[in-house]
């Protein structure tokens, strides 16, 4: 899928030069263990749910040895507020079978993703945020936000959708894509939601179709009997 080029050019000015983002105590750090642990936390999780957790388990569990050393119980009853017991066995199966291979968490995305229980999303977050360097992050968040942007179709699994990885991975930019892919998550979390998006309030609006389609709507209702 080709993207229109000018309009990437304008997404990234944009981003970089009017978005701020959020402090979470896993951001702007190079610790894959640490990222790693924030990403599985985070999956169907509200982050200000996971601050609390996350700060107690890498005081309590600096480094990937002292995790993998915990019994899997009491590390579950540690987590236990976040839900979604199976998301978390998940994590320990996962960080088990990368100290056993490699005794540290790597950034590398080829070694993660060769790991059960670790998909395309953590492995390229891990990569990317550790290092700041590029790599298509698609997940629910920039699906939205770039989806709407180039007026992709955006029902069902949009996120297999091969014009949508493309439109993503051709808009992830070779400079500093760690602060663009949080600058992405929080936009999608405060302006670009998926019910009632604040377009009105959206610095994207005059590159965004769908902003562009809404605000035609609006001064074009639809006629009545």
């Amino acid at each position: 899928m080709a993207i229109n080029l000018d309009i990437v050019s304008k997404l990234h000015h944009k981003v970089f030069s009017s978005f701020e983002v959020m402090e979470y105590p896993w951001r702007f750090i190079e610790d894959p263990y640490k990222i790693m642990l924030s990403e599985f936390m985070l999956h169907r999780t509200q982050a200000n749910q996971v601050v609390p957790v996350y700060i107690q388990m890498v005081e309590t569990y600096p480094d990937l040895p002292a995790f993998v050393d915990e019994k899997e119980e009491i590390l579950l009853n540690q987590m236990s507020s976040l839900g979604l017991v199976w998301r978390q066995k998940g994590m320990i199966l996962a960080l088990q079978k990368i100290h056993t291979l490699y005794g540290q968490v790597p950034p590398e995305y080829d070694k993660l993703i060769s790991i059960d229980g670790i998909g395309p999303y953590i492995a390229g977050a891990v990569y990317c945020f550790s290092t700041n360097k590029p790599v298509a992050l698609v997940d629910t968040n920039t699906v939205r936000v770039i989806g709407r942007i180039f007026n992709l179709r955006l029902e069902g699994e949009a996120r297999r959708r091969k014009e949508v990885k493309e439109a993503i991975d051709q808009t992830t930019p070779m400079n500093n894509p760690r602060y663009y892919y949080y600058a992405m998550i929080d936009h999608a979390h405060q302006t670009c939601l998926v019910s009632n998006p604040l377009c009105e309030k959206c610095p994207l609006v005059d590159i965004c179709s769908y902003c562009q389609n809404m605000q035609l709507s609006s001064h074009n209702p639809p006629k009545t009997l």
